[in-house]
């Protein structure tokens, strides 16, 4: 069984190689900046199955992701690619 840890230190070295920031957390989930408007980027994760957090006013370039299963984060990553190309 791989470990809520282990699965967020792959999904954060992902996206330490694509060069998007993120706040440490030691919670079970992380604060990702988009550097840009959240809200189109939640729209199109969730029209390609992948539910993410809400919107955060203090945070407007944030993006709330709740740390899920290994495959639920490889789809994740995978979309995430795709929506931020």
């Amino acid at each position: 069984m791989v470990m809520n840890s282990e699965v967020k230190k792959s999904v954060c070295a992902e996206l330490d190689t694509l060069g998007y920031r993120y706040i440490p957390s030691h919670a079970n989930f992380m604060m990702i900046d988009l550097r840009r408007e959240v809200r189109p980027v939640i729209d199109g994760m969730r029209g390609r199955g992948v539910e993410v957090g809400r919107l955060f006013p203090a945070l407007p370039t944030f993006m709330r992701v709740t740390i899920g299963t290994g495959a639920e984060m490889k789809q994740f990553v995978t979309t995430f690619r795709e929506i931020m190309a």
